[in-house]
This record gives structure tokens, sequence and C-alpha cells, in this order.
């Protein structure tokens, strides 16, 4: 649908002039940064003036609301290049933007782990204007915690958060960090952010609402991150919703033991997600607090044990740990499209059976 929709703008722009004028805001407000060669033409075009307004000169950059910067041609040859700094020199030029994505830039952000020590270069985020709303890296490698917190400060308006790796986080707790206006937190095991309570103390997040956690595999799993989850005992209370994304394929572990987590210090969540292997789906604690159950299968083409098995989770949801439940929602459209398709009946069945018991599936009517 957003190739469809960006192929309709760049249509329009090129009918005339006035279209081009009209539409040339929508052109550049979601910029995609899939490939390196991409970089150099996008930094010439955003750094041209484009005309006035309001006595101020005004660029292709201004109108670029969301930069995504996901390179999939990485490779030895360019791991040599100074692409930090060229993404710093855009990211100056880019003075209204609200949204950043950052994927897989861990061949050339080695050497950044120890920046802080580094007088001559500074930390290529710092140049991301202060308007920035919400910053997703999804990266495996490592950032000086120090950089890391320097960033957070100068960007407090940002209300969606996803960590990188932060290592280590001991001694965090005189530097500080208050986000007044963060809502949302994606984290994962391996970010350790979730398993230390100095990181963010309870007055420094006052307004969070919503933690999505990346579960570790169960060979990375260590039973001190159940035993204590911090986080969850400083900001649970807060939270209204929790969606947890689990990669297992064997058992019950270690979802279950979070999910009680969440029992245990979270009163106020109305939602549950769950993003998981269906045939693999946890009973759920008591939690009668719970609203909404939000659903994703990570295998897209799954088969008639899946279906039947989260099919019956429901129920039993219902019938016993979410007795307030009412309305069962499908993350990814697909699933309920790979379900409409093969298991029209079971479905069905399922929406009939719960709607007696109060729970509404969405996308789903009666028959």
């Amino acid at each position: 649908m957003l190739k469809i929709v960006q192929r309709t703008k760049r249509a329009l722009s090129s009918v005339c002039r006035v279209w081009s004028g009209l539409t040339t805001p929508y052109l550049y407000e979601h910029v995609k940064l899939l490939h390196i060669r991409t970089l150099y033409s996008l930094l010439h075009n955003i750094t041209n003036s484009i005309g006035f307004q309001h006595g101020k000169m005004v660029t292709h950059g201004d109108y670029v609301l969301r930069l995504d910067v996901t390179f999939c041609d990485l490779n030895q040859e360019t791991v040599g290049s100074d692409i930090l700094s060229i993404l710093q020199h855009l990211f100056r030029n880019l003075p209204n933007l609200k949204v950043l994505l950052i994927k897989e830039l861990r061949c050339f952000y080695r050497p950044l782990r120890s920046m802080q020590a580094t007088k001559t270069r500074r930390f290529f985020l710092e140049s991301v204007t202060p308007k920035l709303e919400v910053m997703s890296w999804i990266d495996g490698a490592s950032v000086s915690v120090k950089l890391w917190a320097s960033f957070l400060r100068s960007h407090p308006r940002i209300r969606a958060l996803l960590l990188p790796c932060c290592e280590p986080l001991t001694g965090l707790s005189s530097l500080r960090i208050q986000l007044p206006h963060l809502e949302e937190v994606i984290s994962c095991a391996r970010r350790d952010l979730i398993f230390y309570p100095e990181a963010f103390t309870t007055g420094d997040l006052p307004n969070l609402k919503r933690l999505i956690h990346l579960l570790p595999y169960n060979q990375d799993y260590r039973p001190t991150y159940i035993g204590h989850h911090p986080f969850l005992l400083i900001h649970g209370s807060k939270l209204q919703s929790v969606h947890f994304w689990s990669f297992n394929r064997v058992g019950e572990f270690p979802l279950s033991k979070f999910l009680r987590a969440v029992q245990e210090t979270c009163p106020k969540v109305r939602e549950i997600g769950l993003t998981c292997y269906w045939s693999d789906i946890v009973a759920f604690p008591s939690m009668p607090a719970v609203h909404t159950l939000a659903i994703r299968n990570l295998d897209p083409q799954f088969g008639k044990g899946d279906c039947r098995a989260m099919l019956r989770s429901l129920v039993e949801a219902k019938d016993g740990g979410l007795v307030g439940l009412r309305v069962v929602r499908f993350v990814d459209e697909r699933n309920l499209a790979h379900l409409r398709k093969h298991f029209h009946q079971q479905l069905n069945s399922a929406a009939t059976a719960l709607a007696k018991l109060g729970v509404f599936i969405e996308g789903v009517g009666l028959p």
C-alpha cells in the first residue's frame, strides 16, 4: 500500500508545475534510505533552495518528517566510508524531523563505543533536531552509554523509543535522564535498560504507558531477568499496555514468566499483546483488568494446528485469567486474511463462541 501511495504522489507531481508545488511536501514527508548511493543524491536534493516562505528560505529537507536509514547494500568496500559523518550532515538539514529509524549500521559504528574520549568528532546523532519524537534503533551494535544518555537529554520531546545496546550501565544513575513525554518503550533482553533500575527512576518517565519487549531466546535467558524485573517494579504501575515478542519455538519458557511479572507489577494494564508462534501460545495468569488482547503469529503461513491452538486459547483466556476481556485484535492483517482464506469455518465458530462470552474479534463479523 505504501508503494502505491508513493507512486501516486510522484505521478501527481509530474502533471504540471502547480501540482508539483502542491505535492512536493508529501513526496518528501517520508524518506527511505535503502542504498548508500542514494545518500549522496538525497543530501544534494534536500539542501537545494526551492523558494521562500514567511521570509525564510525553504528546502526539501524542511518537508521531511520521517527518515528510515535501512541500507541493504553494506559490504566490506563501504565499511571504510565516512557514512556517519554524511548522515550527521544530513540530519542537520532536516529541521522538522519527527521520526527516525536506524537499522544495522554496526559495521560503521564499532569505533564509536569509545567515542566519549574523542574530542575531535561528535556523536553522529547529536545533529538530529530536538523536535524528534520517535527514535527506533534496530541494531545489535553496542553504543557508549554516555553518548546515548547525552542524545536523550538533548531530545526531551521523544515519546517513543527503541533502545540500542548500551553496555555497561553501571553508574548510569549519575547520568540522570528525564523524558517527560515518553509514552512507549521498546526494549530487548540484550538491551539491558529494562533490567537496570538506575537507568530511569520513577519520576523521569511520568507519562510512560506502553512497553513492547522482545524476549530473549532460551539460550540467552538468565533467571535474574525475571527474578528482579526492576523496570517493571519501578514503572509497572504506570503501564496500560504491554506487548511481548517471543521467538522461542519450544515450550512456554520464558513467556509465561514475563506474563506473571506483569500480573504482579502492572495493575493498570488494559491491553496485552503477544507476538509468537501460535503453536507455543501460553495460558494467561489472572489479569481481570485486561480489556484487549492483541495477537500476531510469527509464521504467516501457519497450519491447522496453530489455528486450533490460537482459537482455543482465546476462549480459555476469557474463561480463565482474562475475565474482563472484551476485544481481540489481530495485529498483522495477513494473519486474519490467512484465517479467512483457509480456516473460515473455525474462525466463525470461535467468533460465535466468544460473542456469547461478550468478546468481539475486530474485523470478523458474526455468521
